[in-house]
């Protein structure tokens, strides 16, 4: 199975935020992601918009082979895409996220974004194992 959203879509919508355009990504779950970030890192200059930061440039460095599986959402009533991204910032990452539209224009819908709970087997026959143990800190 392949990613339901083109990589080059995601990552121009992540550049546009990037350049300002404030409307193109939206962190949906901030405890999933910019909360989890922050705790990883576990200092208190880590703030939310370095978080943020960190997530879309983790972003932009997603390749195709990256991808894990396509999985329906409830919560959304969508089709989301997740993605294991490999030796990230010292870690390895689980992703999930979608493309939506809501009505005035197409944004990144960003769910997801902490290190893996559990080994992540991705079509290509890697195997991303957990890096970080939060109990550890």
């Amino acid at each position: 199975m392949s990613p339901k959203f083109e990589l080059q879509d995601v990552k121009r919508l992540v550049h546009e935020f990037i350049a300002g355009d404030h409307d193109k990504v939206f962190f949906s779950l901030p405890r999933r992601s910019t909360s989890s970030v922050i705790q990883v890192f576990g200092s208190a200059e880590f703030s939310q918009q370095h978080a943020e930061q960190l997530i879309l440039r983790g972003i932009l460095k997603l390749e195709v082979t990256d991808f894990h599986k396509r999985i329906w959402m409830d919560k959304w009533q969508e089709i989301m895409d997740e993605y294991g991204l490999e030796h990230y910032e010292g870690h390895n990452w689980y992703l999930k996220f979608c493309i939506s539209d809501d009505g005035d224009g197409r944004f990144l819908n960003e769910v997801s974004f902490h290190p893996l709970e559990e080994d992540m087997r991705l079509p290509d026959g890697r195997v991303l194992d957990v890096t970080y143990n939060q109990k550890v800190r």
